[in-house]
């Protein structure tokens, strides 16, 4: 497999393992409640995991407006080097709006769930 390949399944996997941990359900308390958690180490998790959902949101928002502006993305003449590091590095520039944007909504919601 190739590296462009491992690094885009890798920040698909753990963007959707990311995606399910913030994700409130009946067996995980509602993420909101964990990103300022008073437990440094529990903190740090749930930061790194809402990182890794705004990656994968990140990178789902800019290869698809990449394919509809340019179409079909040729990088045949680059060298597999490249093509993995342009996979990795295409995707930051959205990723601190949609961390902004998720850890703001994830207090907003504590705050709303608090005054209910």
């Amino acid at each position: 497999m190739s590296a462009t390949a491992c690094i885009t399944w890798l920040q698909w996997i753990l963007g959707m393992i990311a995606t399910v941990v913030l994700v409130p359900n009946i067996m995980l308390p509602p993420a909101s409640k964990n990103v300022d958690h008073p437990s440094k180490y529990w903190r740090l998790f749930f930061r790194v995991m809402a990182v890794l959902a705004s990656n994968f949101f990140s990178w789902w928002v800019t290869f698809l407006c990449l394919f509809a502006w340019f179409g079909d993305l040729d990088t045949g003449d680059m060298d597999e080097t490249a093509r993995a590091l342009l996979a990795l590095i295409i995707p930051i520039p959205l990723l601190v709006p949609f961390y902004w944007l998720l850890v703001k909504a994830a207090r907003k919601a504590e705050r709303d769930r608090s005054k209910a």
